[in-house]
């Protein structure tokens, strides 16, 4: 890739220790008015910064969506609720079993009590 520059997009999950980094490194800049952009009926803020991934040096956007990150937690909020009203008093033979409850009645959040 150093001959040539490709222009591509890529996401990368925040599962990653990369992307877990750039956004520790970017809050700041992307609480930032001056990076703030509207997309259709959004308010994004956007930032960019030169990265090296796998020896190649890239440039990451990285992009902050602050009414995304407010429904998410609202959807978060109101899973860990429906779990915990559900399970309150149960019991379950292992920690298995009641991941798998759980997460049928709550997708997704079985780790956050485990």
């Amino acid at each position: 890739m150093s001959e040539n520059r490709f222009r591509f997009i890529l996401p990368l999950p925040f599962s990653t220790s990369a992307a877990g980094s750039l956004l520790a490194e970017s809050i700041k800049e992307l609480q930032s008015a001056s990076n703030l952009f509207s997309f259709g009926e959004r308010t994004l803020a956007h930032t960019m910064k030169n990265v090296e991934l796998t020896g190649e040096k890239l440039d990451a956007h990285i992009f902050y969506d602050r009414k995304r990150e407010i429904d998410e937690l609202a959807n978060l909020t109101r899973k860990i609720e429906l779990a915990e009203g559900k399970f309150n008093d149960a019991a379950f033979a292992s920690a298995d079993e009641a991941a798998e409850a759980i997460d049928k009645t709550a997708k997704g959040i079985a780790n956050l009590f485990l």
